[in-house]
């Protein structure tokens, strides 16, 4: 899309109102007056706000993957490490102050929205599953214990991030992210020790 388009500009304008304010404290009027395009402009491009935010957490969650994309580690456990600081460095980047765009419409949508509600669980399935593909690739490579189970532990990892960036919004600070990189990487993660080789016995000579 051109830089000019009316269509971008009406995106870029809610992406950033949606972040800032939240879905329920934005109107299209809102969006409408921020983007400068003509009123009713949006109705041309977006059948509805529900539509809009669809469209809105599309671009968020590609932005997340992007600042999350390009490390080169060898190491499974130290690539997904490299993901979440990778993605916290972007919050704070963001001053703490919004948060997760897709945890906040998570506490902000009602029952009614079923198709924005659809999407952000489509969302949150995307990551647990790109994360549980590299916890298995650690369980393959040593990394973690064998009887670990990478799906189960990767879903206790997301809900533990997002529970991290959910402190983190409140207090304006990266403490509990931190913790949240401390405690996952540092001591559930940690990496195991390989054995050492038994040594030979050596004969005696009498």
């Amino acid at each position: 899309m051109k830089k000019g388009d009316t269509r971008e500009k009406i995106l870029r304008a809610a992406f950033k109102a949606f972040h800032e304010v939240g879905y329920n404290g934005t109107s299209i009027q809102d969006i409408i007056e921020a983007a400068e395009v003509p009123k009713g402009s949006s109705y041309n491009y977006f059948k509805s706000k529900e539509q809009l935010a669809v469209e809105v957490l599309s671009l968020y969650a590609t932005t997340i993957q992007e600042a999350m994309m390009g490390s080169a580690e060898s190491s499974p456990i130290a690539r997904l490490r490299t993901w979440f600081e990778e993605s916290i460095r972007l919050h704070e980047k963001w001053g703490f102050e919004t948060g997760c765009m897709v945890g906040n419409f998570t506490a902000e949508i009602s029952n009614s929205e079923k198709g924005l509600r659809a999407f952000i669980i489509q969302d949150f399935d995307f990551w647990n599953a790109a994360i549980t593909a590299i916890l298995t690739e650690a369980k393959e490579k040593g990394e973690i214990p064998p009887a670990a189970n990478p799906k189960e532990l990767a879903s206790y990892i997301l809900n533990s991030y997002h529970g991290a960036i959910l402190r983190g919004k409140l207090a304006r600070n990266r403490v509990p992210y931190d913790q949240f990189l401390h405690f996952t990487f540092d001591d559930l993660l940690k990496p195991m020790k390989t054995p050492s080789p038994p040594r030979s016995r050596l004969k005696r000579r009498r």
